[in-house]
């Protein structure tokens, strides 16, 4: 179960994630956190979006907090939400009802540029109302992960 403290109703804050040595060639990771399909059939709702974080990172502290601009210090960078910001936006669902949300970290072989995917997946029009950025990072993503590991947590208001 994700605690409180790291839901929209909490503090909203990002949880503290710890991963182990990735595959050979690791040249950044990304992170995406989604939740379950929304019931109207709209798509995933994206909570978190970091990448580009470096290849030797094996942890992120809770309560990472991005500079104006979605930056990170390291280099990392957050990517849209589904709330449009630059930045974690924990669990939100209906009051009554557990949803499961979807820790992602893909260990690439390379870094990424989502502004030009953006911009290619707009101009032809494949792009989704809810879950874009997912789409984005996963088009992106595509023939460069080395790996993945996936955490799944639960949230339900008390």
């Amino acid at each position: 179960m994700i605690p409180k403290r790291y839901s929209r109703r909490g503090e909203d804050i990002s949880p503290p994630l710890e991963w182990s040595d990735p595959p050979q060639g690791t040249l950044s990771f990304a992170l995406i956190v989604f939740s379950d399909p929304l019931m109207d059939g709209g798509g995933n709702w994206v909570q978190w979006i970091l990448y580009n974080i470096p290849a030797e990172t094996r942890a992120l502290p809770g309560n990472v907090t991005p500079d104006a601009d979605g930056w990170l210090l390291d280099g990392s960078r957050h990517y849209d939400n589904s709330w449009g910001e630059l930045a974690y936006g924990g669990p939100n669902p209906p009051h009554v009802q557990t949803f499961s949300y979807y820790f992602v970290l893909y260990a690439l072989d390379t870094t990424l540029d989502l502004e030009a995917v953006e911009e290619t997946m707009r101009a032809d029009g494949s792009l989704p109302w809810i879950g874009a950025s997912k789409a984005i990072l996963l088009e992106a993503v595509e023939g460069h992960i080395l790996a993945l590991g996936e955490l799944v947590g639960k949230y339900k208001e008390d």
